[in-house]
């Protein structure tokens, strides 16, 4: 059995919000993308935080930009990093995504969405062997 890594199961077509960016304009951008978090991006393209629906709302509607309001970029795993290696770390450290990062830049985001579907195709690959 091969193992898979992050590559495998990544979304690469990521939208980042620009840290400079006021929160209110950034929740609405959430809300009409149906996303429940944005990575967070310097000028130069790189990774400086994760914000969240929630951040955003609790920001409310005044003048706060989105840098006063994320939670910095502790946490990311690189493209080649395993799969269990990479679902532990979002479990032990209670996250809902792990951003992807080539050097310093931004080449996708994991999310528990995108591990459940990785289990249950994992799974039925696995039945699909077994029935033949």
């Amino acid at each position: 059995m091969r193992a898979f890594t992050v590559a495998d199961l990544m979304t690469e077509r990521v939208f980042c919000v620009d840290e400079g960016e006021d929160a209110a304009t950034a929740h609405a951008l959430l809300e009409s993308r149906r996303l429940r978090h944005f990575p967070v991006c310097n000028a130069r393209g790189e990774l400086v935080g994760i914000v969240s629906a929630q951040d955003l709302l609790a920001a409310g509607r005044g003048t706060q930009r989105v840098r006063d309001v994320m939670e910095p970029a502790h946490e990311w795993v690189s493209p080649q990093e395993n799969v269990p290696t990479a679902a532990t770390r979002l479990l032990d450290n209670d996250r809902s995504c792990l951003p992807i990062v080539e050097g310093k830049t931004l080449v996708g985001i994991v999310t528990q969405a995108d591990f459940v579907r990785f289990v249950a195709d994992s799974a039925e690959e696995s039945e699909d062997e077994l029935a033949h």
